[in-house]
Parts: C-alpha cells; sequence; structure tokens
C-alpha cells in the first residue's frame, strides 16, 4: 500500500513538472529503502467486452469509468478488451461470428470476471457465455430495459441499469419554460427506440392537460430537420435517440443531435450525457463514466472473494443534472433556477475553477512529499554517493530521453505510460500528455487490424526475457496511415520485480515506400 502510493504522488508530481523520469527512479529508490520485496499476488484477469467500438462517446465514457477503479489494482489484474462494433444486435445472427472467434481465441484463456458494456455485448454474453465462459460472473453496464420483471440469474450475472429518468427531465424543462404548450419528442424506430417510446407514453400520461406531445419517429433526417425548424415559441424539445432514419442512415454519438440542433430554435432536452455539448440544454442524463466505474466497482468486489448473489443489480441508474452552458446562455435560462450541484460543461468558469483545484491539489500533494522526503534524506544520509550519482545519471537520462528522434516509451506493469518522449507528437500527432491523461489512447490509434497483434505482444512481453520486436499501423491524427517498428523488454529491479516495459517505436512508414 505504502508502495503504491509512494508511486501515485510522484506520478502527479512529474506530470505537473515535466520531471516524471526523474521522480519515478527516485520513487523507486524510496520504495527500496522503505519496503522490503513483498510477494506478487496471484494475477486475475478481467475481459471487458464492449458493444461498441472505441471512439463513440457512449463507449468511451464507459470505458474511462471502468479503468478509473481497476488502476487501483495495479499488476494483480490483466484487464483484456474486445470491441464488437455492434449497437444494439437486433439481429441474433450478427453475434455468431463473435462466437466463433471467441471460441478459438480464448480456447485456453480463463478470465475471473467478465465486464460488458452496451446491450449488444449484453446480448452476446448473455446468449453464449455458458458455452464460452462457463461459471464466469458476469457485470453489465450501458444496457437499457433492465426492470424487476427481467433481472438476470443472480448467481452469475449483476450489474447497472441504464435507466432514463423521462419524468426528472421533463418537469425540468416544463419549470424553466412554463408557456411550454408542446412537446416534441424525437426518437428512432430500433429496439431501444421502441422501449423508450413506451416508457415516455407511459410517462407523459400525468402531463396531459394543457400539453401536447408529438412524437417524430420513423422519419428521413431531412424530413425531421424540415420539421423542428418550424417549431414555435411555445415548443420544447425532447431528444431521446436518432441512430438510425427511415432509410436505414446512421449516425453516431452526438451527431444527428448536432444536425437537429443547428435547425431548432426552441430549447432540447436530453436523456444521456453522450448527447451534452452537441445540441442540448441538458436535463437529469445518463452517465456513462459513473456507470463503468459503479460497475468496475462490482467487478473488484468479486475479484476479492464477494459472491456475485450478495451484489444485487443496481435499477437505479447513476443519472446526474447535467447542462451546457452555451446552450443555458442562447435560451436566457436562470442559472439560480437549476437544480444545486449540477454538472456544467463549455462553462467559462470552469477553467478557473479546475485551475484552483489542480494549484491546491498539487499543493497539497508537493508538501506531503516534501514531508516525506525530508524524512527520508536522513535515512539516506548514509548513502550520500548513490543520491549524487543518481541526479547525475537522472539528468542525463532527462537529456537523451527527451531529445530522441524515435518514440522513446516506458510502461507500467498495468500498461499505462510513465514516460514518453516528445517524439510521439511527430509519429502519431498526439502529444505526450494527451497519452497521459487517455490510457486507452493508444489501443485506439492502432489500425483495426493489427490491435490483436499488439495485445498479444503485449501479454508475452510481460513474462518473456529479452528484447521483442513487432510491426504495426498506427492511424495518425491526421487520418493517413503510419508503419511501426517496435522494439521493447521488461524491466526488473534487483529482486525480481517487474517494473514495467521499456521501448521505442519508429516510423517506417518511407521505408516501406521504398
Amino acid at each position: 500500500m505504502i508502495e503504491g502510493l509512494i508511486k501515485k504522488m510522484f506520478v502527479h508530481m512529474g506530470r505537473k513538472s515535466g520531471l516524471l523520469p526523474a521522480l519515478l527512479v527516485l520513487a523507486l529508490v524510496i520504495v527500496a529503502v522503505l519496503s522490503p520485496a513483498s510477494q506478487a499476488a496471484q494475477e486475475k484477469r478481467i475481459l471487458v467486452v464492449h458493444s461498441q467500438n472505441p471512439g463513440y462517446k457512449l463507449a468511451d465514457e464507459l470505458t474511462r469509468g471502468i479503468a478509473a477503479d481497476l488502476r487501483d489494482e495495479g499488476a494483480s489484474v490483466k484487464v483484456h478488451h474486445e470491441y464488437m462494433g455492434l449497437d444494439s444486435a437486433e439481429d441474433p445472427s450478427d453475434l455468431q461470428p463473435f462466437h466463433d472467434l471467441y471460441k478459438h481465441k480464448f480456447a485456453k484463456t480463463h478470465f475471473d470476471v467478465i465486464i460488458t458494456t452496451g446491450n449488444g455485448a449484453y446480448k452476446f454474453i448473455k446468449m453464449y457465455r455458458d458455452d464460452l465462459f462457463p461459471e464466469t460472473p458476469v457485470v453489465f453496464c450501458g444496457v437499457e430495459g433492465i426492470d424487476k420483471s427481467r433481472l438476470p440469474d443472480a448467481k452469475l450475472v449483476t450489474g447497472v441499469n441504464d435507466a432514463v429518468d423521462i419524468k426528472a427531465t421533463l418537469d425540468l424543462a416544463l419549470m424553466l419554460h412554463p408557456q411550454t404548450r408542446r412537446v416534441v419528442i424525437i426518437n428512432d424506430a430500433t429496439d431501444i427506440g421502441r422501449a423508450r417510446h413506451a416508457l415516455i407514453a407511459k410517462t407523459t400520461q400525468a402531463y396531459k392537460d394543457g400539453i401536447a406531445f408529438v412524437f417524430l419517429e420513423d422519419l428521413d433526417m431531412p424530413e425531421l430537420l424540415e420539421s423542428v425548424s418550424k417549431l414555435g415559441p411555445n415548443s420544447l424539445v425532447l431528444f431521446s435517440r436518432f441512430a438510425f432514419d427511415k432509410s436505414g442512415r446512421s449516425f453516431e454519438d452526438g451527431e444527428a443531435i448536432a444536425m437537429i440542433a443547428g435547425k431548432c430554435r426552441v430549447p432540447i432536452y436530453g436523456l444521456s450525457d453522450r448527447d451534452l455539448g452537441s445540441g442540448i440544454v441538458g436535463g437529469m442524463l445518463t452517465s456513462g463514466y459513473q456507470q463503468g466505474e459503479t460497475a468496475s466497482r462490482m467487478a473488484v468486489l468479486i475479484l476479492h472473494g464477494e459472491k456475485v448473489s450478495n451484489l444485487p443489480v443496481i435499477l437505479a441508474s447513476p443519472n446526474r443534472y447535467m447542462f451546457d452552458y452555451k446552450q443555458i446562455e442562447r435560451f436566457k435560462i436562470d442559472l439560480s433556477a437549476l437544480p444545486e450541484g449540477s454538472i456544467f460543461v463549455n462553462r467559462p468558469s470552469d477553467v478557473y475553477s479546475i485551475s484552483r483545484l489542480a494549484v491546491r491539489e498539487t499543493a497539497g500533494v508537493l508538501a506531503a512529499a516534501l514531508l516525506m522526503i525530508m524524512v527520508l534524506l536522513y535515512k539516506l544520509m548514509k548513502k550520500q554517493d548513490m543520491v549524487r550519482d543518481l541526479q547525475t545519471s537522472v539528468t542525463k537520462y532527462q537529456a537523451i530521453a527527451d531529445n530522441t528522434y524515435n518514440w522513446e516509451f516506458w510502461l507500467s506493469p498495468e500498461g499505462h505510460f510513465l514516460y514518453n518522449s516528445p517524439s510521439c507528437q511527430r509519429i502519431t500527432g498526439y502529444t505526450a500528455e494527451e497519452f497521459y491523461a487517455d490510457p486507452g489512447l493508444l489501443q485506439r490509434i492502432v489500425h483495426p487490424d493489427d490491435r490483436a497483434l499488439l495485445e498479444d505482444h503485449r501479454h508475452d512481453s510481460t513474462w518473456k526475457l529479452g528484447i521483442g520486436e513487432l510491426k504495426f499501423r498506427i492511424v495518425h491524427r491526421k487520418g493517413d496511415v503510419r508503419r511501426i517498428q517496435h522494439f521493447c523488454q521488461p524491466v526488473f529491479d534487483d529482486t525480481g520485480k517487474f517494473l514495467g516495459s521499456r521501448g521505442s517505436n519508429t516510423d517506417i512508414s518511407e521505408r516501406k515506400l521504398i
């Protein structure tokens, strides 16, 4: 526990100050002085099956939430991600190819827990779990339509419900716009859309007096845009979802609502945070991050021995009041009328507030670090020569690593970047800071055809001695494909403890063309 605390503190200080490599080396010395080598815990494995590919807002938010809680488990837990590239998987035949793939891919792999994100992945695991992963506990999140009458097998399946709160959003919208006489509901004709229609129709029965509710469904996008452009001042829009239009055209997260908001002259309220920042005012919104974090916490409890039957499905989705400050200003909504504790995006003062919070947080960390260093320096007084040599080595390492032409890196045992040389931006288009802030960024920019190859290589490189080599492709920020030659090798301390992987990536795209 002490080792983890020291490591987190120095990583935080390093990212703020730009001296991450130096502080990490110092942290390792401190841990060596304070803590005897501890026996490694038995490794656990988690399989995360995603309905959608990286890049979809809901999928990314669920993934961020899952990673937030699992990160504290360290090297004792290995997490493997599979992306199905489905939305709701309305046709069961869409799932059969994944069954055949995973049957072969994971024939010799045991997982201790499975986490699913989204309806498609949940349907798949519910259908094929007993064949592919018998007796393996399942935790779901991002799944709509779970109610008391449709609860899964409590012995092996639990999770957190993705339940929209239509009444809370409507109550707030009508309170903020008391002149409203017509509410237009935008929805699609998918399985989820039809379930939403029934739920909205039932909820709106309590509002019949003086307010007309009109559904805009099963329309082509041009028809929908024309309809919303004609809405008058006594109207509101409730945006449910619009993944497909009548002609079958699909829309990614935020795409449809952005088009609609561009034509609509009246406030639009929503049900999910995936649409926040794209045109809705806000509302009581489902939160992908909160659901992912909750599901991850449940999975960790199961890894530590908790029975699934003691973790009931959380039916009350962890929703939040969230708003887009730009839309609040656009429609001149009184901020004081919004619920206390509301979350805002695009609020100008957020930058200042976050900066103040970061300063206070950093100051506290620095104060604690300085106190710890003073104590440790007393313990290290007899090792002055070692400290002097260490300082010289750190300075040299910093200068060399930051000025290399290739992309030099150091990965932690958990697979997070501890160091990235600035040249990563030349090769990928993304800065070192972006890789630190988003642990899943590298996986997402790897060419889809090469992701499994890189994942297998990473697994092998954690236990095989010597230098590992791999060639794979990435998609540059500008959209072009780059070919990468990758070398890495595991790093161990004097006691044999695994400290992560040190490596180098070279852009060989031009070499391939020649």
